[in-house]
């Protein structure tokens, strides 16, 4: 596997980002990113309206994804790799990359609450890595 080719986001993609995180807040009725737990109430909610179902994808995974980034020492970016070109999470030490469209959109036929263990499972992985990547003195 070869290093990903990594750029910053266009001006596009970081409005996208944060169109979907003020969705987040409109749909869960919030003046900020949602909690974990009222994101696992939307992405059920979300789930029994499969005609919108790539909309709401977005929307749960960019709330999640900036869950993520919020509690990790990951930052938004273009990101190719040998999967293809995605708008992702990133950290270059180590070559850490976490595409939240693709977690989300995986997890979403089971029908199941999945967003609270997801991040919680992830940051706690993430922190054993970073440990593991840059130990402390």
């Amino acid at each position: 596997m070869t290093a990903p080719t990594v750029v910053d986001l266009s001006e596009t993609e970081q409005r996208w980002i944060v169109t979907c995180c003020k969705a987040a807040m409109d749909w869960a009725g919030t003046d900020d990113l949602p909690s974990l737990e009222q994101l696992d109430d939307l992405a059920e909610r979300r789930m029994a309206e499969p005609e919108n179902a790539a909309i709401a994808i977005d929307v749960i995974a960019v709330a999640v994804g900036e869950h993520i980034r919020r509690g990790s020492k990951l930052t938004w970016k273009v990101v190719t790799d040998d999967y293809g070109t995605a708008i992702a999470l990133y950290r270059s030490v180590g070559h850490i990359v976490v595409v939240p469209q693709s977690i989300v959109a995986k997890r979403w036929p089971d029908g199941q609450r999945f967003v609270v263990s997801l991040v919680t499972q992830m940051l706690a992985e993430l922190g054993k890595i970073f440990d593991e990547l840059e130990p402390s003195n």
